[in-house]
């Protein structure tokens, strides 16, 4: 069974109970994208810890510096210089931009419980087939929003390849995410990936979803859900 590796994560076989988030407050039905408040009980406005948090300069400077390989993303990075910024001071202050942008725009991602759950499944597996390539790197050229549709468009045609179709939530996923915005796109990619999903069964897990922003939303009844509830009620 597929297995994503998350770096850091405690491998406790589900959700801690402690960082479930509660029925009101943070963990609403339409919770921040960032943590409500930080340690102190402080509330952050929805920012990210970067951006609520002034640190004084004596803690900025003991901070490592973001070290890295830049790669095509040089020119890019050289753009954005500002005086004697280094190229890791200036990543890492996009960085704060960047996931300040993807929160605000997963605000507006709608998505039940069986296409949360299918999509969720389909990028896992997908991720899993790639990893068996034998290349450990992911290209940072890579459009987040490309890469979503490829995802979903390559499951729904290995289905009819196989002379059936994709389930119909695989139908309704790619609708709804043809109608997103690149950067929707790129923010539901992100979110896919910060779910604390190890294993496939904790896919399933509403407080997962919840913790990373993104609750679902129940499905629809159907006729048949209405006849069989009806014949349990009676």
């Amino acid at each position: 069974m597929p297995r994503r590796v998350f770096e850091g994560r405690a491998r406790t076989g589900g959700t801690p109970e402690a960082l479930r988030p509660s029925p009101t407050g943070c963990g609403g039905l339409r919770p921040r994208p960032w943590s409500c408040s930080n340690l102190d009980g402080q509330e952050t406005d929805g920012l990210p810890l970067v951006y609520a948090n002034r640190m004084d300069k004596e803690t900025q400077r003991r901070e490592a510096p973001i070290s890295f390989r830049p790669g095509k993303l040089r020119s890019v990075i050289a753009q954005r210089a500002l005086r004697t910024l280094t190229e890791g001071q200036i990543v890492k202050r996009d960085l704060g931009r960047y996931y300040l942008l993807l929160g605000q725009a997963l605000l507006n991602i709608r998505l039940t419980r069986s296409e949360g759950i299918w999509l969720a499944k389909t990028e896992l597996y997908h991720s899993f087939d790639e990893s068996l390539s034998g290349d450990p790197f992911i290209p940072e050229h890579e459009n987040p929003s490309d890469y979503l549709m490829r995802v979903v468009r390559r499951a729904i045609a290995n289905a009819e390849r196989q002379d059936k179709p994709a389930p119909p939530v695989a139908y309704r996923v790619l609708d709804k995410i043809e109608q997103m915005t690149p950067l929707e796109r790129a923010a539901l990619v992100d979110a896919l990936h910060r779910l604390p999903a190890e294993h496939e069964e904790e896919i399933y897990d509403p407080g997962n979803w919840a913790l990373i922003g993104l609750p679902l939303a129940d499905d629809p009844l159907t006729a048949e859900d209405v006849v069989t509830r009806k014949q349990t009620s009676s």
